[in-house]
């Protein structure tokens, strides 16, 4: 009998043998990530922190993502992936997001979310796509979907397919502070984002602030846009390290505004702007 024996798991988690006895060394473990498959929406929301009123028709690519599956696979371990946007229903090969994410990701909690207005011209082939991976379908209820929303649900249901989180979108918040003056410390420890990593263009970011190229874009602003962690060229602990922590686009966010009842965005800059002087 070898002293010693390495194997890998599905997961690329390693298995030393010592003498026999199995020790599992586990990859860093994130507990959330998000994926946009497209960056743009078929819905107007007032406010998005996606900034998908004022963004591109731009879709996602299937092969970098894959190429993004494999690296961070090898890396870290994810708890749960959420497929997202924009409307990621709105991307012609959702049905191949969801197989290769759950392809190198086995054991996550995968799912879709969605305002659910494409969902009544899903074909089969979708359907049976999110049976077989064991997906989940987060719902996003805004008012303008009004009476239909009980059908998406049924739509859901009777073709198997687990509902799960349903958020009730009548408010939003701007969260935008233009001066740069908040304390991203204290910003930091009192978002609700802080756990929701995204990737985009190939690297990791500590929330959806990593769209806001798109208000600068629009309006002709220099908001700090975050810098993103190359995963590529990092370990699995530098990178979850990376995403726990403050960075200084914390400064332009402000969690001290009221919520505002939804309604469509003009597409101008006071859309996004907090309403109450920032108090962080």
């Amino acid at each position: 009998m070898k002293v010693f024996k390495i194997e890998k798991d599905h997961e690329n988690n390693t298995a030393l043998y010592f003498l026999g006895i199995k020790h599992t060394v586990r990859k860093p473990f994130l507990e959330y990530l998000e994926v946009h498959l497209c960056d743009h929406c078929n819905l107007n929301c007032k406010g998005c922190d996606h900034f998908c009123p004022i963004a591109p028709e731009k879709f996602t690519d299937i092969d970098g993502y894959v190429k993004d599956l494999k690296m961070l696979s090898s890396k870290i371990n994810i708890g749960k992936i959420r497929l997202m946007g924009g409307e990621p229903l709105l991307h012609k090969d959702v049905n191949r997001f969801i197989y290769e994410t759950r392809k190198f990701f086995f054991n996550s909690d995968l799912r879709i979310v969605t305002n659910g207005i494409l969902l009544p011209a899903m074909k089969s082939d979708f359907w049976q796509c999110c049976r077989e991976c064991k997906v989940t379908i987060d719902m996003s209820k805004y008012p303008l979907v009004g009476d239909k929303f009980s059908q998406y649900l049924d739509i859901i249901d009777g073709n198997g397919v687990n509902i799960g989180n349903i958020h009730v979108a009548n408010k939003m918040m701007q969260v935008l502070n233009p001066n740069g003056t908040s304390d991203k410390e204290k910003t930091y420890l009192s978002c609700n984002s802080r756990f929701c990593a995204n990737l985009k263009d190939h690297k990791l970011y500590t929330c959806s602030f990593c769209f806001v190229g798109y208000y600068n874009e629009y309006f002709n602003k220099k908001i700090l846009e975050p810098s993103g962690i190359d995963f590529y060229k990092k370990k699995g602990k530098e990178i979850i390290k990376f995403l726990r922590k403050p960075i200084e686009s914390c400064r332009y966010c402000s969690f001290s505004s009221p919520l505002i009842p939804w309604e469509q965005s003009t597409k101008q800059e006071k859309d996004w702007i907090a309403i109450q002087k920032n108090r962080i």
